[in-house]
């Protein structure tokens, strides 16, 4: 049986302009997903769109035990020149995924 996967990536810089209706066509996206038994959802590692997927897929997660969040990091110290706060929301979501590759 092969698994259904999901996978995102995306901008870096995201206008504050268009954040809340990517935020909730990402959530509708995901939730298309869901209903068509896509449970395994891999997102990129950096700023921008890679990090509003996840924490969108995290907040899924917690109404829905059968999701699965890969996080794809594309290098170890990728975050080393980031600020403190996108540093500890970095590290919160890879805390959060089931597995980082």
């Amino acid at each position: 049986m092969s698994e259904k996967v999901c996978s995102f990536t995306g901008h870096r810089q995201i206008p504050n302009s268009d954040l809340e209706k990517i935020k909730t066509n990402l959530s509708r996206a995901i939730d298309e997903a869901l209903s068509l038994n896509i449970n395994y959802y891999i997102c990129g590692g950096s700023i921008g769109f890679d990090t509003i997927a996840a924490q969108t897929v995290l907040e899924k997660k917690k109404s829905n035990d059968k999701i699965f969040l890969e996080i794809a990091v594309p290098c170890l110290d990728q975050s080393k020149k980031w600020n403190s706060k996108q540093q500890q929301l970095y590290n919160e979501i890879l805390e959060q995924a089931d597995k980082v590759t």
